[in-house]
C-alpha cells in the first residue's frame, strides 16, 4: 500500500505463509480444490466430482483421446493479457537503504533481528528484488536497543513520537544530508497490542506489518512496525523483508499499482511490490526466510513475476483470463457470471483454481466456481454476488468495490483479479 504518513501495509497472508511454507490452499486450511469457505462450489459441482461408474469411465477415455491428439499437435498458449504493472509516481526510491534496527529491552530475538539487519542490506535478495526499481544494496547504520521495555499497548502516533524523541536525544541517527535514506525497523515482542492508527489491531487476521514515513525537524524518514506475531523468526524476517523492500521502492509515493477504475486490477489499487507476492512461499538465503517481490520486468516477459524464483521451480506459467475483462457494475444482492479461460505456457495437467477475497475492499463478494480445475483453452465460470452489507457491517452503498482473486496452478502461483462496483 502507498507509504504515506500513517500505517499503510497490511500483510494479509504473510506470517501464516512463512510459518507453514505451503501452497496457498494449505495455508488457508482448505482442501486444494476450487474455493474458500466464502466461495464454495455448489451442490451440483460437489455431486459431479463424486460421480463414478461407466459415465466417468467414458469421460476418462475421451480425455485420453484428446490428450493423445493434443500431444501430436504443436502447443499454442491460449490468448492472455499480461498482468498489471506498477507505476512510478512523484517521489524517489531509496537507492541505498540505511537500515536502523530498533528493539526494546528484554526482546528475546534482539540478536537475531540485528544479525538479519547485517545480512539483508548486502543480500542478493535485495539486489534481485530492487535493482529494476533503482534500489541497490544498503547499509546497517545502527542497532538500537532501547532501555525501556516495550509498552503493553501502543498506537502508530505513539511509535512515531517515540522515534522522534529518540532521534532528538541522540539514541537514534537523525535523518539529514548524510542519512537521507533511513528506514527504522521497529520490532515489538509478543504481547504488545499495536493499533495502527485506524483502530485495526496488528497480529489479528494475519496482519503482521506495515511501513510508513514521518518527519524529524522537517526531514523525512521511513519506518516499519514489526510485531512478533507468532514467535517464529522466519515469520518475523519474512515480514521485515516485505516491509523493507516496500519502504525502499515506495518510501512515500514512488512505485505502486495505479490503474483506471475500469480495470479489474483496481481492486488492488495502491498495492506495492511486496503486497502482490505475499501469497508465495518464502525463499531462503543462508538461514533467513525472505518474501518474494513483484518484478515488472518478469511480469512483462510472461515469467513468474515474484522474484527471486524458488530453486528448481518450473518455468511454466498458468493462469486464467476473465470475461468480461473490465470492472462490472452490480447492485447489492445481484449476481454476475464471468467466463474464465485457462492458459499455460506449455502443456500441463489440469491445474486447480481457488478464489480468495482481497484485503482492503469495501465488501467481500461471494464467489462460486463451476469447476475446481482448468487447462489451457478450457473454460470455467465464476459467479460473484454482492452482499447486502459491507465489511463495516453497514449497507453496501454506491461506489463501493469488492474484488476476488482467482488463483491457479499447482502451487497457486498465479492470480487474476475480478472486481465489481456498486452503481
Amino acid at each position: 500500500m502507498p507509504a504515506t504518513p500513517g500505517p499503510v501495509q497490511r500483510s494479509t497472508l504473510a506470517w501464516k505463509l512463512v510459518s507453514l511454507g505451503a501452497p496457498l490452499c494449505a495455508l488457508l486450511g482448505v482442501a486444494c480444490v476450487g474455493s474458500t469457505a466464502e466461495a464454495t462450489a455448489g451442490p451440483e459441482e460437489a455431486s459431479d466430482a463424486g460421480a463414478s461408474g461407466t459415465s466417468e469411465d467414458a469421460h476418462a477415455d475421451a480425455r485420453a483421446d484428446v490428450a493423445t491428439e493434443d500431444a501430436a499437435s504443436p502447443f499454442k498458449s491460449a490468448p492472455h493479457a499480461p498482468p498489471a504493472l506498477l507505476s512510478l509516481h512523484t517521489t524517489k526510491v531509496l537507492a541505498a537503504p540505511q537500515v536502523v534496527t530498533v528493539s526494546f529491552a528484554g526482546f528475546a530475538k534482539q540478536d537475531a533481528v540485528e544479525s538479519f539487519g547485517d545480512f539483508v542490506v548486502a543480500s542478493q535478495w535485495l539486489t534481485t528484488a530492487g535493482s529494476e526499481y533503482g534500489v541497490g544494496q544498503g547499509s546497517h547504520v545502527a542497532k538500537a536497543r532501547l532501555t525501556a521495555a516495550a509498552p503493553a499497548k501502543v498506537t502508530d502516533t505513539q511509535i512515531v513520537s517515540l522515534l522522534q524523541a529518540r532521534i532528538a536525544d541522540g539514541t537514534l541517527p537523525a535523518p539529514g544530508a548524510t542519512n537521507a535514506e533511513l528506514v527504522f525497523l521497529v520490532y515489538f515482542p509478543q504481547g504488545t497490542t499495536i493499533d495502527d492508527g485506524t483502530g485495526t489491531i496488528m497480529c489479528l487476521d494475519d496482519y503482521s506489518g506495515y511501513h510508513a514515513s514521518a518527519k524529524s525537524s522537517g526531514t523525512s524518514f521511513g519506518y516499519a512496525v514489526l510485531p512478533d506475531c507468532d514467535g517464529k523468526i522466519d515469520s518475523l524476517t519474512s515480514t521485515a523483508s516485505h516491509e523493507l523492500i516496500e519502504a525502499a521502492t515506495d518510501p512515500i509515493d514512488a512505485w505502486s499499482l495505479d490503474v483506471p477504475k475500469t480495470d479489474p486490477w483496481w481492486g488492488l489499487q495502491g498495492a506495492e511490490v511486496g503486497d502482490l507476492c505475499e501469497w508465495t512461499a518464502v525463499v531462503r538465503e543462508g538461514p533467513w526466510a525472505l518474501q518474494r517481490s513483484w518484478s515488472n520486468a518478469a511480469a512483462a516477459a510472461g515469467q513468474n513475476p515474484c522474484v527471486p524464483a524458488q530453486p528448481g521451480a518450473s518455468t511454466v506459467m498458468t493462469g486464467v483470463t476473465a470475461a468480461p475483462s473490465q470492472v462490472v457494475a452490480l447492485k447489492p444482492g445481484a449476481k454476475a457470471t464471468f467466463t474464465l479461460t485457462g492458459w499455460s505456457t506449455a502443456r500441463v495437467a489440469d491445474f486447480p483454481l481457488h478464489t480468495v477475497i482481497t484485503d482492503g475492499a469495501d465488501f467481500d463478494p461471494q464467489a462460486t466456481l463451476s469447476a475446481a480445475t482448468i487447462n489451457n483453452g478450457g473454460t470455467v465460470t465464476v459467479t460473484l454476488t454482492v452482499p447486502a452489507t459491507n465489511n463495516a457491517g453497514k449497507p453496501v452503498k454506491r461506489g463501493q468495490m469488492g474484488s476476488t482473486l482467482i488463483y491457479s496452478g499447482p502451487d497457486f502461483d498465479s492470480f487474476s483479479p475480478i472486481t465489481v462496483v456498486v452503481p
